[in-house]
C-alpha cells in the first residue's frame, strides 16, 4: 500500500511540474511593423510564453520604469555591456503574452544583441538573440492600415484627407540614433532651437518617403517626437498633382524600408 501511495504522490508531483509553462521569448520585433529586431532608442515588442502572470494588463505613462509588473528586460551587447530597458506595457494581447519596451539608446553596436526577459526577480528567465539594427523604419497604423498621420493636430482620415501643399507628419519608430542626446524612458524634450539649427535632432542618414510612385527627399527633419519616448515624426509636404484616393506610403532610411501604410489624399 505504501508503494502505491508513494507512486501516486510522485505521479501527482510530476503532473504538476509538467503543467508549468516553459518560459520562452518567442520573438522580439519592431513595435510598429512587427519585423524581427531592435533599434537603439526605438520601441520594440517581445512576444513571450510562460512569463507574464495570468491576468496581468499593465500600461504606464512616462517616464517608463525598468521594472513593470515584476518584469524586467535586459539588452546585452556582444561587447559585454548590459542595459535595463524601459517598459511601457506588460500583459496579454489577443491571448498572447506581450511586453512593449524601448531599446536603450546606448545599444548601438551593429551586430546581434541579446535581449533577456526576466520576471519576478529572476524566478522565470528566458533569453533570445535578436538582430540589432542601425535602422528599421516602422509606420504606426490604425484601422484599415491607415498611417498614424497628422496635419497640425488633426488626424488624417478618409473624412479629413491630406491635400497638396500641406506639411504632414507620420508617426514611426525604428529610425535609430539622433544627434541630440536622449535619455532612456524619458520624454524627448523641446529645446526651442530655431529650425535652421535643428540638425542635432535628426536621424543619422537621409530619410525619404514614397507616396504611391512618387519619392520625396525629406526636407523637414525626421526627429524624435517631443513628449514621447521611442516615437519619431517624419514630416513631408504633399506634392501637387495627385488624384483623390488612398496611397501607399513607405519611409526609407539607410537602405531599410518600412511597412506600407495607407494615406488618404484629396485633389485640390
Amino acid at each position: 500500500m505504501r508503494i502505491f501511495v508513494a507512486l501516486a504522490a510522485l505521479l501527482a508531483t510530476s503532473l504538476v511540474a509538467s503543467a508549468q509553462p516553459v518560459s520562452q521569448v518567442l520573438s522580439v520585433t519592431n513595435a510598429a511593423c512587427w519585423e524581427p529586431g531592435i533599434v537603439a532608442g526605438s520601441l520594440a515588442t517581445a512576444f513571450v510564453a510562460g512569463i507574464v502572470p495570468p491576468g496581468t494588463n499593465i500600461g504606464i505613462g512616462l517616464p517608463y520604469p525598468t521594472s513593470l509588473g515584476g518584469v524586467t528586460v535586459t539588452v546585452a551587447t556582444p561587447g559585454g555591456k548590459a542595459y535595463l530597458a524601459p517598459i511601457l506595457y506588460v500583459g496579454y494581447n489577443n491571448g498572447r503574452e506581450q511586453i512593449n519596451f524601448q531599446a536603450p539608446w546606448e545599444v548601438t553596436e551593429s551586430s546581434d544583441a541579446t535581449a533577456t526577459i526576466t520576471v519576478a526577480a529572476g524566478s522565470k528567465t528566458a533569453t533570445v538573440v535578436v538582430p540589432l539594427l542601425e535602422s528599421q523604419p516602422g509606420i504606426y497604423v490604425g484601422n484599415q492600415n491607415f498611417a498614424a498621420a497628422f496635419y497640425g493636430a488633426q488626424a488624417l482620415t478618409s473624412d479629413n484627407p491630406a491635400r497638396a501643399g500641406q506639411m504632414i507628419y507620420v508617426m514611426a519608430t525604428g529610425l535609430g540614433p539622433v544627434y541630440y542626446p536622449q535619455v532612456d524612458g524619458v520624454a524627448a524634450p523641446y529645446y526651442g532651437i530655431p529650425y535652421e539649427y535643428m540638425g542635432n535632432f535628426i536621424t543619422h542618414g537621409f530619410v525619404t518617403v514614397t507616396i504611391g510612385e512618387t519619392t520625396l527627399l525629406i526636407v523637414q527633419p525626421a526627429e524624435t517626437l517631443t513628449g514621447t519616448a521611442g516615437i519619431y515624426q517624419v514630416g513631408f509636404e504633399i506634392p501637387a498633382g495627385l488624384a483623390t484616393g488612398l496611397y501607399p506610403i513607405q519611409i526609407q532610411l539607410n537602405g531599410a524600408g518600412s511597412n506600407l501604410a495607407m494615406l488618404p489624399i484629396a485633389a485640390q
